[in-house]
C-alpha cells in the first residue's frame, strides 16, 4: 500500500519529520523532526527548505508531514556554507521526474 500523498508543498512553519537511520544501524528507524521555512528553485527544480537535520542515514528518505502524508524525499545537503539547512524534494516532483502517475 502506498503512503497518502501530500498534494502541494507545506507551508511555512509547517512541522515535518524524517524518517531514517542517521549514523549507525543501532539507531535505525529514526524520526527527525523539522519545521519548512520555505520554498526555493535551485537548477530548475523547487526544494522545501527545512531545519530538520539532514545526515548520510535519511538521505533519500520519505518525509512526512504532521497528519502522516508523504511531503518529498530527503535530499542531500549541498550548501555546505549554510548549516542546519536540509532540503527536500517535493513528492510531485519526484513523481514526475519517474514519470509515475497517480490516480
Amino acid at each position: 500500500m502506498l503512503a497518502p500523498i501530500n498534494n502541494g508543498i507545506p507551508k511555512p512553519g509547517s512541522v515535518i519529520y524524517a524518517i531514517g537511520t542517521p549514523a549507525h544501524l543501532s539507531l535505525s528507524q529514526s524520526l527527525t523532526k523539522g519545521i519548512v521555512s520555505s520554498t526555493r528553485v535551485e537548477n530548475g527544480i523547487e526544494y522545501i527548505p527545512t531545519d530538520t537535520h539532514s545526515s548520510f542515514g535519511n538521505n533519500g528518505s520519505p518525509v512526512i508531514d504532521a497528519t502522516g502524508r508523504l511531503v518529498g524525499i530527503m535530499n542531500e545537503l549541498f550548501f555546505s556554507s549554510v548549516q542546519g539547512l536540509s532540503l527536500i524534494v517535493p513528492i510531485e516532483t519526484v513523481l514526475d521526474r519517474l514519470a509515475i502517475k497517480l490516480n
